[in-house]
């Protein structure tokens, strides 16, 4: 804790002493620095944005993960927010240099919890942001707060068009379409790709009951081929424990966890006609692609699009179990398989 506020002495003292104040210009710059599936889901205002101030004028800071999707769509002007950027005096210093010299006269952040960039330093532009409940602090130094009061994210999207742009729009028209940038037609009618992974562990339901799951698919489907993909080490251990359960010869399984990029990944998505998986960004990307989509989770929530027509949702049941499993929660693990199989 000491360190932290020694950090941010330090750090005001070189803004105040060496940087003075940001140049103020045409520019606007946005931050969306949370995941792939937040991205997705403002897809829409991402291209409003660009629409309304034109490409050459729009810079946005984002995770690497992030950055092939928003050139993707046009950004030009892509900063890659580092971990030494988020956490470190140092990279800290070397954004706000970088900020101050390029100059904006707004600043736009649209993650539901921005809390590592300092915007504090830029209390006289005008600045816009989605009411953060995970940091309300951070609220007050933007003049413009959005509320997220809503049951989906769409009413989310459809009230920012309205402050940001003064354009009413409706919720069907604010669920993102992927598919413009993705064009490839379903091929694979009778292959079920398999998101293994998500933001967090207990997100991920219990690998023998995926297993039991995939098999429903077959029989209820009638799936020849199943695609596994996900990337990282916690992805890695969960495929490890489905190997425990089903031979993957026997069930025609090709895994390419942490074997191709984000952009291959969603080539595949768009080319098969089932996505099922848990809370993370390929189930957005699935979703988006309007492809046959199917999610796992804990419960249903402003994430999980069980209002849109291509998505059905899996969810657990309340338990009493104290059990401590590695991955899922015990609700989520107490899944109803009948359910699942009356659901297909």
């Amino acid at each position: 804790m000491l360190k932290k506020i020694w950090k941010q002495k330090l750090l005001d003292f070189y803004v105040k002493s060496f940087l003075k104040e940001p140049k103020i210009n045409d520019n606007i710059f946005i931050t969306s620095t949370d995941g792939i599936g937040d991205n997705i889901i403002r897809l829409n205002l991402l291209e409003e944005i660009l629409k309304q101030y034109g490409e050459n004028r729009c810079y946005i800071l984002c995770d690497i993960k992030v950055a092939s999707l928003l050139k993707k769509i046009g950004f030009k002007n892509i900063i890659v927010f580092t971990k030494s950027m988020r956490r470190y005096l140092f990279g800290k210093i070397k954004l706000l240099k970088f900020l101050y010299k390029k100059g904006f006269n707004k600043i736009i952040s649209l993650e539901y919890d921005q809390h590592d960039f300092d915007i504090q330093y830029f209390k006289n532009l005008d600045s816009y942001c989605l009411d953060n409940k995970f940091h309300p602090e951070m609220n007050q130094y933007y003049k413009h707060i959005i509320s997220t009061d809503f049951k989906i994210t769409e009413e989310t999207i459809v009230k920012t068009f309205k402050i940001l742009f003064n354009k009413d729009i409706t919720e069907q028209e604010a669920i993102p379409n992927l598919k413009k940038y993705y064009p490839q037609k379903v091929e694979k009618v009778d292959t079920l790709v398999v998101g293994i992974g998500a933001g967090a562990r207990y997100k991920m339901l219990k690998p023998n009951l995926l297993c039991e799951i995939l098999k429903l698919f077959i029989s209820k489907k009638n799936i020849k081929k199943i695609i596994f993909l996900g990337a990282g080490d916690r992805d890695q251990k969960y495929l490890n424990e489905i190997k425990k359960y089903i031979n993957f010869a026997d069930f025609n399984i090709e895994n390419l966890v942490n074997k191709i990029s984000l952009d291959e990944s969603i080539d595949i998505i768009s080319e098969c006609q089932y996505y099922l998986g848990f809370e993370s960004g390929l189930f957005h990307i699935a979703a988006s692609l309007n492809i046959s989509t199917f999610g796992v989770f804990t419960k249903t929530n402003e994430f999980s699009h069980n209002n849109w027509e291509n998505v059905t949702i899996f969810s657990g049941n309340p338990s009493t179990s104290n059990d401590d499993e590695y991955f899922g929660n015990s609700e989520l693990n107490n899944i109803s398989l009948d359910e699942v199989e009356k659901l297909l």
